[in-house]
């Protein structure tokens, strides 16, 4: 089955202006590449992947550099800024029932398998992929409850503290179904606008992701973070190592099988952390 990939790239870049002028926010250089390049190989290291870009500002110099690159795409121009939201409905024939959603400005290792996996698991209308952030004053945070439903999005400001640096990230999934209620003159952002007033009538989960990805979108994250890049973008291999005795089972200091008994909650355990793509190891001194 193929999948479809939206890559959210018609904004104006006026918060990175000063490094790049002219220059779309996709198109970053980052050493001998460009952002463009990094969200590319990364998508094409997943199979059955459909690429459309949602284009606006600079959309010209975007598809020239596409154009000299051996993949298949498909693109949409809006005519006049529409807002994330309103980029993304613009381009609802090229989309398919579900799709992932990446904003231009965004490098990341996410695996997209998985969250499609997830997504289908959830059948909700929106599957946000959210993160601990290191900068919550700016950061679209969540409020969700123990099914990962989302209840609120917020700013910084709108609450007090203490609460959760949980963020959302610029990666999420939807179905386009989901996708109504367009006014031109608004130029709604996905999350902030569309998705946080809708609420009420949308299911929306979140998944809590330890994946690397960073919004290069403006002059100082740009700058601090392509010294390193490469190097964050390695896939860490995630392990967990469990006990036996008094975490897996019941105490078994005999090492009998007629005293074995699994511990409520620890099958729950070890498929919930492969799921999450941890490699689980058993650990003991018996």
């Amino acid at each position: 089955m193929k999948k479809n990939i939206v890559i959210i790239a018609g904004g104006k870049g006026t918060r990175i202006k000063k490094t790049l002028k002219n220059t779309p926010k996709i198109l970053a250089p980052i050493g001998k590449k460009l952002l463009i390049d990094y969200q590319i190989e990364h998508i094409e290291k997943f199979k059955n992947n459909n690429i459309h870009f949602c284009l606006g500002d600079g959309s010209e110099q975007i598809l020239n550099h596409l154009y000299k690159k051996e993949i298949k795409f498909s693109y949409s121009i809006e005519e006049k800024p529409l807002g994330t939201y309103g980029a993304l409905y613009n381009s609802k024939e090229h989309l398919a029932e579900s799709f992932f959603i990446l904003y231009g400005d965004v490098v990341t290792n996410f695996n997209i398998d998985f969250g499609f996996q997830k997504f289908e698991e959830y059948g909700s209308d929106f599957l946000l992929i959210s993160r601990y952030t290191d900068h919550p004053e700016d950061s679209d945070l969540i409020a969700f409850d123990e099914n990962n439903d989302i209840k609120n999005i917020f700013r910084s400001s709108e609450a007090e503290y203490p609460y959760p640096p949980i963020a959302c990230t610029a990666l999420m999934f939807a179905q386009k179904s989901s996708l109504n209620n367009f006014n031109q003159d608004s130029k709604p952002d996905i999350v902030k606008n569309y998705i946080n007033r809708n609420l009420g009538s949308l299911t929306v989960k979140h998944h809590l992701s330890d994946s690397y990805t960073k919004d290069l979108g403006t002059d100082s994250r740009y700058k601090n973070e392509i010294k390193s890049i490469d190097s964050n973008l390695i896939k860490r291999k995630k392990i967990a190592f469990i006990d036996r005795d008094g975490t897996l089972i019941e105490n078994n200091e005999k090492n009998s099988l007629n005293n074995f008994k699994i511990k409520d909650g620890a099958i729950d355990l070890i498929s919930n952390l492969q799921m999450n793509q941890y490699t689980v190891v058993m650990i003991t001194n018996q």
